[in-house]
């Protein structure tokens, strides 16, 4: 989300600077294949500051609720909880859906791609996308979307993807104490703003019930620092980037309505329903204040 000009400000500012040098210096020698571009600066591109327990790991990234890739190294404690690291193999759901363990290749043998990189293979399950299915900065097998078994992308580019060998179901519960992240829900009235703080790739869920009588609905969610997207949904209880109905991802203040001659409007049924709302803290931590204005029809006549 950032725009074309605003991508080559600075290759346009260090092609100009490395000019300026030219013009001042007269000639410049480029068979010698070791061109100053910078002078005095040539101390100008070093390697990054060590930045809280590993390099490129912030802190306020340990234990948020996502596993973080940097963060996920021992100096880190493997990004307290947020990996799952010790979580043990256990899982008891039939397929595997809660399977956070360790089993890191395919059945086929090639490794696992992070789930967090997006090379070899393009894909869309990521943890913004998938925030409750233990995704992020590891390449351990997962079963994000519902599939029959726990798999992955493969690193191997000449395959796509492939089921793991993970270990049977267990028959009893687990005994780890680790479990999901916890949902941020809040129930909200029509009519009335509510204000709302979200760590980054943070989702907050809002239900908010919809009266027979109301026809026309708008949602507006208004950014005090960040830039917060929206999803909205009928039908999922907690609508995410995998499973919305409808999305609002401009900068600055989103808008959505929809009223009942929409057919997505409560289902297309008519009578109360509920209204399943997330704001999405896509790239920073975001306050937002949130509204959602109910009209009657009869306002409309």
């Amino acid at each position: 989300r950032v725009s074309v000009s605003a991508m080559l400000a600075p290759a346009a500012l260090a092609w100009a600077t490395f000019c300026l040098a030219v013009a001042a210096q007269g000639t410049v020698d480029f068979s010698s294949g070791e061109l100053d571009y910078y002078g005095d600066y040539e101390n100008a591109f070093v390697a990054p500051d060590l930045d809280g327990c590993a390099p490129g790991c912030r802190d306020e990234w340990l234990d948020d609720g996502e596993c973080d890739e940097a963060c996920n190294v021992a100096d880190c404690s493997f990004d307290g909880d947020d990996c799952y690291a010790g979580y043990g193999e256990c899982y008891t759901d039939s397929d595997g859906g809660d399977y956070r363990g360790t089993v890191s290749h395919t059945r086929s043998g090639p490794e696992c791609q992070m789930w967090s990189h997006q090379w070899p293979h393009t894909h869309s399950k990521t943890h913004v996308n998938f925030p409750h299915a233990g995704l992020g900065g590891h390449n351990h097998c997962r079963n994000p979307d519902g599939d029959f078994s726990p798999w992955c992308f493969t690193a191997d580019p000449d395959l796509r993807w492939d089921y793991c060998d993970v270990p049977a179901v267990s028959k009893v519960p687990c005994n780890s104490t680790l479990g999901p992240w916890p949902v941020n829900l809040t129930t909200i009235s029509l009519n009335t703003m509510v204000s709302s703080v979200a760590r980054e790739h943070e989702y907050m869920y809002f239900h908010v019930p919809i009266p027979a009588e109301i026809y026309f609905i708008k949602i507006v969610v208004v950014p005090t620092n960040g830039d917060p997207d929206f999803f909205v949904s009928f039908s999922q209880e907690l609508p995410t980037g995998a499973n919305y109905t409808f999305m609002q991802e401009r900068v600055g203040v989103d808008e959505f309505s929809i009223g009942r001659e929409n057919s997505y409007f409560c289902g297309g049924k008519g009578g109360a329903c509920t209204l399943y709302l997330s704001v999405l803290a896509y790239d920073e931590v975001t306050s937002f204040h949130l509204i959602v204005y109910g009209v009657e029809k009869k306002y409309f006549a």
